[in-house]
């Protein structure tokens, strides 16, 4: 009988080992480096902008995603809603809408292409009950202006907002660094009722904007109607501005005429100003003038650099931020074709002693027929220079849904390159133990 030697017996203990370390790393890889697609698990997730019938659910991932939110009235989910943006990118948010009042509902993320839970169980919120009526706010919009630290405009910025005593609301910057929030639907932050914001009511902004940086302002909200440029990376006090200390804006407002002149004239009376380099006007339309287009383009002169926020208050109402030029001129359109109907456009600006001002005009959208005008002739709206730099930004229109891919509620995996050199060295010992087993 032939006697197993001992180079045997430790032959067949490491060809034991060797197997059974290479089966324990084939199957506990995730275990030693995180998983690649750990860069898309959404960090950060807020909820804002509740209302009885919508809230917005926003989120960061640490490399660039898409994604979009499965969300139901149960944890089944079966609904889905996308991103506010179609591009993959750092900030994300999607707006679920069409909602019941006092409801509760739960949603996951997905983000590329995987989807993600709350520590094993849906988020959930609870939309706002149904209010008897609503006040038309004093401030109805607050909005600026996001650059980052080489003086670029902010893309896809998420900019939260929020009072002392009222609920979150957000938005995203437009591709040229503008934001805007519409105050009519604000309520208390127990949701249970309006909040009636005034022009001393302290506001605090933050905006996350991935890798390119946070930044932070408080600003009283009289002021934010036009808060001054921000910059990521920095935190501002905006407190101290200049401005008219009553509590009631319109009462440091210069309104437009709002009556249809016979005698048209685009200079503004009523303005308190040293010389007239420092008044805005808009040239390109009159008070109650028809108007043949969908995109007009409106056009006015102003004190060089000055910064002009310009709405126009439809049933989407738009805003943008316009600089003055060099010559003089400032030039702005619309992001989005207006409907045919009435419509008002608010410039808003603050003179050189700091005091808000603004021009309102109304006119009538009528659809273009082939030859018309895109203006009536007016002899006075009509000015040459090169349009200056625009910014501009819409509010965002009713999201598109698609339908999730099976995907495991918590994905885990792992980085290939470790796993298979450790699975290569039990694979050695393998051969090896088996070369010592049958050259003994």
């Amino acid at each position: 009988m032939r006697k197993i030697r001992i180079p045997t017996l430790v032959a067949i203990l490491i060809l034991t080992l060797g197997l059974s370390f290479s089966i324990v790393l084939t199957q506990q890889k995730q275990f030693f480096l995180p998983s690649a697609k750990s860069q898309n698990i959404p960090k950060d997730v807020k909820i804002s902008n509740i209302t009885d019938s919508s809230f917005t659910i926003t989120w960061l991932t640490q490399d660039k995603a898409d994604g979009f939110v499965v969300w139901g009235k149960s944890k089944s989910l079966g609904q889905t809603t996308n991103e506010e943006t179609k591009a993959k990118g750092y900030t994300h948010s999607a707006t679920i809408t069409n909602l019941e009042p006092e409801t509760t509902y739960y949603f996951k993320i997905n983000s590329g292409g995987d989807l993600y839970d709350n520590d094993g169980s849906p988020w959930e919120t609870k939309t706002a009950p149904k209010l008897s009526s609503s006040e038309t706010p004093a401030i109805q919009n607050i909005s600026g202006f996001i650059v980052n630290a080489l003086g670029a405009p902010a893309t896809s910025a998420l900019v939260f907002v929020k009072a002392g005593g009222s609920n979150l609301l957000s938005t995203y910057t437009s591709e040229n660094g503008n934001w805007i929030i519409p105050l009519n639907k604000i309520r208390t932050s127990d949701l249970n009722n309006s909040y009636k914001i005034n022009g001393q009511d302290l506001l605090e902004i933050n905006v996350q904007a991935g890798p390119e940086g946070i930044a932070s302002a408080q600003i009283y909200a009289e002021k934010a109607t036009a808060t001054p440029l921000i910059t990521l990376g920095q935190t501002y006090d905006f407190r101290n501005l200049t401005t008219n200390q009553n509590d009631s804006l319109p009462k440091s407002e210069i309104q437009g005429p709002q009556e249809t002149n016979k005698q048209p004239k685009f200079d503004i009376s009523g303005y308190s100003t040293s010389s007239p380099s420092s008044t805005v006007s808009i040239e390109s339309i009159k008070e109650g003038e028809t108007i043949n287009t969908t995109s007009p383009e409106f056009f006015g002169k102003g004190p060089a650099s000055k910064q002009i926020t310009i709405t126009v208050e439809s049933e989407n109402p738009q805003t943008g931020t316009v600089l003055v030029g060099t010559n003089g001129i400032w030039r702005w359109s619309p992001p989005s074709g207006l409907t045919p109907g009435t419509h008002k456009i608010t410039l808003t600006y603050r003179d050189d002693n700091g005091v808000l001002r603004s021009i309102v005009r109304t006119f009538v959208v009528q659809a273009a027929e082939a030859g018309e005008p895109a203006f009536e002739a007016t002899p006075s709206a009509s000015l040459t220079p090169t349009p200056t730099s625009i910014v501009a930004t819409a509010t965002p229109s009713a999201q598109k849904t698609a339908s999730p891919s099976a995907t495991p509620a918590q994905p885990i995996s792992g980085v290939k390159a470790p796993t298979l050199i450790l699975f290569g060295t039990g694979l050695l010992l393998f051969v090896a133990s088996g070369f010592l087993l049958f050259a003994n």
